[in-house]
Order: structure tokens, then sequence, then C-alpha cells
């Protein structure tokens, strides 16, 4: 009971100061609003530092040494133009009231409650774990509900029969079409591609109830003006019931979800697309939830030749594209590889109900399957090569864990502040598996990774 208990009260405690920081937050802000991040509207800003490391060149066997700074952008100054001034995506500011609020009442909660309840609760925790052999508990079969070891009865892979591509009447399913983001992408798909006899993609939307998808498309439809929105195509499928999952996936060569959390909801639409050869990518943050997904489905994707992709969204598109677009520059402009950087993000909003129930999920899921590993540890699957070997590249944390000032030269954070920012850890493990296949880097040094968020000043930032 304790471990459960500990979690809830973990969720409870994080829901009361995300009301509470809402509440003080909204007085000198009349408007709080959903971050995310996309190609074409960013609400977070990225800044570098690079480093590099001395290359010996091969040709005359000399070591160079050479330092280089690139912004993403040859001119960054527009870029903060656009963001400040014609978007308006100014960072928000917390004021006064939500540092006192947190001085006064969050900080004495969790020194005074909340963290000799975790150390006592996880001594406990831990003591049954290591009286019952290792494990909490077990996803068992009994209670009748699918599970993300219950999904699919395997005697059944020899009956399944695997389209062609090019026999397939759609390009991509969008699956979660109703929440926040996927009416989001829904609209993109819209206006990027097009519907019906004008539309260069053939998509359709899928979810659970056939009426809240026909309202998004009617509100996408008003929106957009476009009243052929109305008939894009939708299928029905319940990610829980196994057998509405094959019509989503046979009939179209990619499945995009936005339906989380993904440790929830995402683990059936996973096996499936692997069982009937279709592409998948989904916008997970959920980085121990993904490495049970290669574990358990990567040598059956490389049968059928299902593609899986995920951290497709704002987790963690912006760091791992930034990081790999520099290291790219980097090497082709000063024959370097990339050794230290620092991202910055500035960013205006708050969590979407989505991204909060991941957050409560991962914190029931990490109790509920927790086990110990014995025998040694065994290789993380982010620092493997396709062959199954370790990979030689590493990523190291340089992830600050108190608020300072920012160490950044650039002027743009001259006087600022900076404090750990809750998704740096999943945006570092997302690197570190893009470095992991970085087979062009002629070092070994490990990268060194920073990242937080930055604030105009201490209390904000604290």
């Amino acid at each position: 009971m304790a471990p459960h208990f500990r979690s809830y009260l973990s969720v409870f405690f994080f829901c009361s100061l995300h009301f509470l920081h809402d509440l003080s937050t909204t007085a000198f802000s009349p408007s709080i609003h959903q971050f995310h991040s996309t190609t074409t509207s960013k609400q977070t800003s990225y800044t570098m530092s690079i480093k590099s490391t001395k290359i010996a060149d091969p040709a005359n066997d000399v070591s160079q040494t050479k330092q280089f700074r690139y912004e993403a952008s040859t001119d960054i100054q527009s870029v903060y133009n656009q963001m400040d001034v014609v978007d308006k995506k100014i960072p928000m500011k917390n004021g006064l009231l939500a540092f006192l609020v947190t001085l006064f009442l969050g900080v004495p909660i969790w020194f005074a409650f909340l963290l000799p309840f975790t150390i006592v609760a996880s001594a406990i925790h831990f003591g049954y774990v290591l009286i019952s052999g290792g494990k909490l508990f077990s996803n068992s079969k009994k209670s009748g509900k699918t599970t993300i070891d219950s999904v699919f009865d395997a005697s059944e892979d020899e009956n399944i029969e695997i389209v062609p591509m090019e026999s397939r009447k759609y390009d991509v399913v969008l699956l979660g079409a109703t929440g926040y983001t996927g009416k989001l992408a829904t609209t993109y798909l819209a206006k990027q591609y097009g519907v019906g006899s004008k539309s260069t993609v053939n998509w359709a939307i899928a979810g659970r109830s056939k009426a809240k998808l026909n309202q998004t498309l009617e509100s996408i439809s008003m929106e957009l003006g476009n009243v052929d929105v109305k008939n894009v195509d939708v299928i029905i499928t319940d990610t829980s019931d196994k057998t509405t999952l094959k019509n989503l996936v046979t009939d179209t060569r990619a499945v995009i979800t936005t339906a989380g959390p993904f440790q929830k909801y995402g683990s059936p639409v996973v096996e499936f697309c692997v069982k009937y050869g279709t592409h998948y990518a989904d916008i997970t943050g959920e980085v121990d939830w993904n490495k049970k997904m290669m574990k358990r489905y990567e040598s059956s994707a490389l049968k059928t030749g299902s593609k899986l992709v995920s951290f497709c969204g704002h987790d963690s598109v912006p760091w791992d594209l930034t990081v790999r677009h520099l290291s790219n520059k980097l090497r082709e402009d000063c024959n370097d590889d990339l050794e230290y950087v620092e991202c910055l993000d500035e960013m205006k909003g708050a969590a979407s109900g989505g991204t909060l129930a991941t957050v409560y999920e991962s914190l029931d899921q990490a109790v509920k399957e927790f086990e110990l590993e014995f025998g040694g540890n065994p290789l993380d699957l982010y620092e493997r090569l396709p062959d199954g070997s370790e990979s030689p590249y590493k990523v190291i944390s340089d992830l600050p864990s108190t608020v300072s000032q920012c160490r950044n030269p650039s002027p743009r954070f001259a006087n600022k502040w900076c404090s750990p920012f809750f998704m740096a850890p999943i945006n570092m493990a997302i690197v570190q598996r893009s470095v992991a296949l970085s087979l062009a880097r002629k070092s070994i040094t490990p990268v060194k990774y920073r990242e937080a968020a930055v604030a105009e000043n201490f209390m904000d930032a604290f």
C-alpha cells in the first residue's frame, strides 16, 4: 500500500503546486497558453555555445584546435525579433506572489512532509522488492484488461497477411485527433496537404468516438473556412480493444499517434503496426516506455519492414535536431567534433492536459513496475549500435541542479537566471541515442550536454 500511496501523494503535491502556480501567475498574466514547438511556430528558443575538440589531421598529422560559434541562423537577431515583437512570444514572468507561495508554502511542505515521507516509503518499498525476489508487481492478465504484456496472442502471428504498401488506401492516419495536440496536427494536415480531391496526401483521422471526431472536423472546417474538411475519413478504434486495431493499421502506410500517455495507450498501437508492417510515429516523452518497445518489437519490426519513430513532438525534436545540426556544421566548417553544447530554453505557457496525465501515469508505473536488476547492469539501449554492440560515442550530463545566473556569454542572456528544466533529462537521453549512432564522429570524447530554463530574475527561476 505504501508505494501506491507515495505515488498518489506525489501526484497530489504536484497538482497542488501546479494549481497554486497557475493561481499566482494569472494575477499578473491575463492568459496562460499551452506551449508546444513546431517548425513554423516555436514557443521555445534555443541558443547554443560550442566547445570544439582536437582532431588529428591525417593529411599532415597536425592536431588542430578550432573554436566555433553557431546560433542556428545567419541572422539570429531576426529570429529574436520574430519571436519577441511579431509573434509576441515573450516568456511569462511569475512575479512576487508565485515566489512567495513557493518559498513559504511549497518549500516547507516539501522538506517537512513530502521528502521525509518519500524516504520512509521508499525504504519500505525497496525492502518489499528484495523480499519478493526483485519485482514488486507483475503485469498479470488475470484482470482481463489490456496491458503492455497482454495485447496480442502470439499464436495469431502466422495468420497475419501484410498488405503491400502500394495497395494501402491511406498514406497516413492520425490517431488521437480530438486531443489538444491531435487537433493541431489535424489542422496542419488540412492546411499543408489539403483534403478531398485536392489533397496531395491521402489521410484520415482515428479515435474512439465518432461524434467527437466529427466535432473536431467541424471545428477545423470553420477555422479554415473549408467545408471539405468535414468529409475527411474517420476510423473508429479503441486502443484497449484489440479487435478494432487491425482496421487502424492495415490500410495505411503510417500511423501517427498523439494519444498519450503512451505507457497506457501506445503499446497496442506499436504492436499492431509491427505485426502488419505499418510505419509508426508518436510524440511521446516517455523514455522507459520507448525502451520497452525497442526491446520487445525491434527484431519483429526488422522482419515486417515497420519503422518505429518516437519522440517526434516537443519531446524531443527541437533539442535533438539542434544538437545534430550543430554537430554537422562543426564537422563541415571546422573538421571538428562537438564536445559541449548548451541549450537555454525560454518558454511561455503551461503543460497540456496530456502532458500532465503522462507525468501521473509515469509516477504510477514507476512504482508498479520497479524491479531490481541482478547480474550486473545491462547495456542501455540508447547507447547501442544496430548490431547490438556498445557505441563508443557517449553523452555526459552537465544539467544544473540548482538556480544560478546564466553563464552563456550571449547578450541575450546577460543578467538572466537559469534553473533545472524538468524535460532536460528526457531530451539528453534522446540526444544520447542520436550521438551513439553518429558514426561520422572522429573523436570518442563524450559530448557534454547542458540544458536549463531561462528566467528574467532569481524569483522567477526559483
